[in-house]
């Protein structure tokens, strides 16, 4: 097989390449890789143009600003109404459902900046309808809508990785700060100062998420509601 070699492109004009030699070619190897070429398509053309002096790459200045000044930003809110058919022991799901495989994953869009990317958190911030609730939530994500036959999600029920399917969607868990009672207003959560990265799958900027309490917790009612905003880098 023939050895590739690379070298950049000299001046055509002779006396100016008498001045900016360049080096040698060089055979392609880990020191020395094939260097790339960027390209851009311009607005309404479909025809893409190499970046070189004439066909500067183009910035959203105001974007750049605006990445640079804030870079966490809201992604997004979920709700989750609990069926609080009981007290709640340590490690037990909150859900809509307490019907046995009737319990399903949240979906959570627009954490990740671009499809398949990572979603990093910032922060979470959660409301609850019900005053006295002091529960620390644990947050359990998948890259796709987890099954009840191998994702237990039932409200009440111990959380439980059923199946290796159910294994394998789960890509990320933290615990948040614990809920704090806020008298007749209902009880708050803060969670602040995250970097808690989790891969979405291809072609996704959300993930699936079954809440879950790392503390028991008595002070439950029916119906009531957890309101989370997530903030992401």
């Amino acid at each position: 097989m023939s050895t590739v070699y690379w070298k950049t492109r000299e001046p055509a004009d002779l006396e100016e390449r008498e001045l900016h030699k360049h080096e040698p070619a060089r055979p392609v190897d880990e020191q020395h890789a094939l260097p790339v070429g960027l390209y851009f398509t311009p607005d309404g053309t479909t025809e893409a143009v190499g970046v070189d002096e004439g066909n500067p790459m183009p910035v959203s200045m105001a974007g750049l600003i605006a990445a640079i000044q804030e870079p966490v930003h809201y992604a997004g809110t979920a709700k989750i109404t609990c069926a609080a058919a009981g007290n709640y022991l340590a490690g037990d799901v909150l859900s809509a459902s307490a019907t046995d495989t009737a319990g399903r994953a949240t979906y959570v869009p627009n954490l990740a900046r671009t499809p398949g990317g990572i979603a990093n958190f910032a922060a979470i911030r959660a409301r609850c309808s019900e005053d006295a609730v002091l529960l620390a939530p644990r947050f359990h994500w998948f890259s796709a809508a987890p099954a009840a036959a191998d994702v237990e999600m039932d409200d009440n029920a111990p959380f439980d990785l059923v199946t290796a399917t159910g294994r394998g969607l789960h890509v990320g868990t933290f615990l948040g700060s614990s809920f704090v009672d806020r008298g007749t207003l209902g009880s708050t959560s803060d969670t602040v100062g995250l970097v808690e990265p989790v891969h979405c799958a291809p072609g996704e900027t959300g993930l699936w998420l079954v809440l879950v309490t790392e503390t028991a917790e008595t002070n439950e009612s029916a119906g009531m509601t957890i309101d989370l905003d997530f903030y992401v880098y």
